[in-house]
């Protein structure tokens, strides 16, 4: 039998991979909850996720019904890929960036934003996903690069205002800015982290 952790993680990777075979994303749950390794409380919360999404719901509405096992950064970026129209991909990265410990915060904060970019969200909605997720000085620069950002300066000159993010992540962001390659530049600096 699996932990929870463990059970979340292979959730992710094993929906990713159902989706990817192009299964339907109920066909993909009812797969899932067919596992017999999986706590029988997650496969309870599978189905009835599984049911919501059946009638009509949007699967981020299912999942954040079960927060005891679904998180609000899940929740949020499965809302972010909903809306941008791109719920494969978010999966996906969900799958290979499972949610990490506060220990990796900043982790955290390049996946989100990262996701969020992707949808199509913009740059002041996907720090306000993503600093959601923060705290202390991290959660304090963000709400200072987000205030930079509204008063029109480009993502990597708010960080560098910031004096949280080192030289090389303000110089990656820069690229990615001027690239138009943005969320690429958000997961490899995750992958960093």
């Amino acid at each position: 039998m699996m932990t929870m952790a463990q059970t979340l993680k292979q959730f992710w990777i094993d929906l990713n991979n159902a989706i990817d075979a192009r299964l339907s994303l109920r066909e993909s749950l009812n797969l899932i909850a067919k596992n017999p390794n999986r706590i029988w409380r997650f496969t309870e919360a599978i189905n009835s996720i599984n049911g919501e999404v059946g009638q009509g719901s949007l699967f981020y509405k299912a999942l954040a019904g079960h927060p005891e096992f679904f998180g609000e950064m899940e929740v949020a970026l499965i809302r972010a890929g909903e809306m941008g129209s791109v719920l494969e991909s978010t999966i996906g990265r969900l799958a290979s960036n499972p949610s990490c410990t506060k220990s990796g915060e900043y982790k955290n904060f390049y996946v989100s934003l990262g996701i969020c970019c992707f949808s199509g969200m913009s740059i002041l909605n996907s720090l306000e996903i993503a600093g959601k997720f923060c705290s202390g000085s991290l959660k304090k620069a963000i709400d200072g690069i987000q205030l930079a950002i509204f008063e029109g300066k480009f993502l990597s000159e708010a960080m560098a205002s910031s004096g949280v993010f080192c030289n090389e992540e303000i110089e990656m962001i820069d690229v990615g800015e001027n690239t138009a390659s943005l969320d690429n530049t958000l997961r490899c600096l995750a992958d960093l982290c």
